[in-house]
């Protein structure tokens, strides 16, 4: 029976010494939720996490490298409504393994957790910001790569559409800047968007997409056949008017012959009644001809004849 007692003391012993160890274990899972980083440049990784309903009063977030025993404070924290909920980080974490450890006070209770995270598996670079320019018959897309990892690390996607028509496009590119070539059609409106995604072989992660950008006429779904009917109909209502005037013009007197004014048609009346009087009163008198006569004297004649000219 004390062999009995004993051994529940010890027991009790044995599990108050490894209370303090599991309860801020499972203290600060309460206390963090969601916790995960990003790294979006060579020398900047940003951590977050979600607090939970019971928060410690004086929560520490420390990092450092595997192999260092200098523990590194965060001096950048993020809150909202006064709660810690993230932490902008500055270091090389592109070549190495990051440990974090949380440290706080908690109803009377140490709590503390580390985490181990492999930032090349959670790379998250800003969007890219597209450029469109105009080159001959060509549109060139070009847009800067991440400031992260070597060029040959990164895909591209590219969607880009054009009136009703859309495209997508992977691409590689391994030089500082990348440039893509596409048709330029002027009819069309061409929307842009563009995401990096970090290729497996060097780890893992992709950027958000970027902002539509976009070149081109406004209208994007162009109905052109109604455009051709804004165009024809006008025109051929003008046609027709111009015709109509000038039919108009050459049959006006048919159409609308011109009246005389009373006026004009008595005195025509009373000029033709004067030719009349004056054709009736001189009477036509012949004019006489006049006739010449010669003498001529001719020796073998005896008598002298007169003979009209000839």
């Amino acid at each position: 029976m004390d062999n009995m007692i004993l051994k529940h003391m010890e027991f009790i012993l044995v599990l108050q010494y490894f209370i303090p160890l599991i309860t801020p274990e499972v203290a600060v899972e309460k206390e963090l939720e969601n916790f995960q980083c990003s790294l979006y440049s060579s020398k900047a990784m940003n951590c977050s996490w979600l607090p939970a309903n019971q928060t410690a009063d004086d929560l520490q977030l420390y990092y450092w490298y595997p192999g260092e025993s200098h523990k590194t404070a965060c001096s950048d924290y993020k809150d909202r409504a006064g709660e810690k909920t993230g932490c902008c980080l500055r270091g090389d974490f592109l070549e190495h393994d990051v440990y974090f450890h949380f440290n706080g006070t908690l109803n009377g209770l140490s709590v503390q957790k580390t985490f181990r995270v492999c930032p090349v598996h959670y790379v998250k670079p800003p969007a890219p910001r597209v450029k469109i320019t105009e080159e001959g018959k060509d549109l060139i897309l070009s847009w800067d790569p991440p400031d992260l990892a070597a060029h040959r690390c990164w895909v591209y996607i590219l969607n880009y559409s054009k009136c009703q028509e859309s495209l997508s496009k992977e691409i590689q590119y391994e030089y500082d800047n990348v440039a893509v070539y596409v048709p330029y059609d002027l009819r069309c409106q061409y929307r842009v968007q563009v995401k990096a995604v970090y290729k497996k072989s060097c780890g893992a992660g992709a950027s958000d997409w970027s902002d539509v950008e976009l070149y081109g006429v406004e209208d994007l779904h162009v109905d052109w056949s109604m455009t051709v009917f804004a165009i024809l109909i006008p025109a051929a209502v003008g046609l027709f008017i111009i015709l109509f005037l000038c039919c108009f013009m050459k049959h006006r007197e048919k159409l609308f012959p011109k009246i005389p004014q009373p006026s004009l048609i008595l005195k025509d009346m009373l000029n033709s009644n004067k030719e009349r009087k004056s054709t009736i009163g001189n009477l036509y008198v012949p004019v006489e001809e006049e006739v010449e006569c010669k003498v001529i004297l001719d020796k073998d004649l005896p008598l002298l004849m007169m003979q009209p000219d000839p």
